[in-house]
């Protein structure tokens, strides 16, 4: 069985796992004015420089999802 495409949902270690080992190559974000707890994580940690080409925004509420590929660049 091949897999063309294949959907993940989670936070921001799931993101910055799949982000470190180049297992992204296009996302939907949603982006919103909400803040849970105070620890201040990073919605990509990680330290390689990434290039992110918008491709489609559309506003939802009072929230915005982003559509774009990623483009992993260099070790920062």
């Amino acid at each position: 069985m091949l897999f063309r495409s294949l959907m993940v949902e989670g936070g921001a270690q799931v993101a910055g796992f799949l982000l470190e080992h180049n297992l992204v190559d296009f996302a939907h974000l949603f982006y919103g004015p909400k803040i849970f707890g105070g620890r201040g994580i990073h919605a990509f940690p990680g330290n390689k420089e990434l290039d992110f080409s918008i491709f489609r925004t559309k506003k939802m509420a009072d929230s915005y999802l982003i559509e774009g590929g990623f483009s992993c660049l260099q070790e920062s």
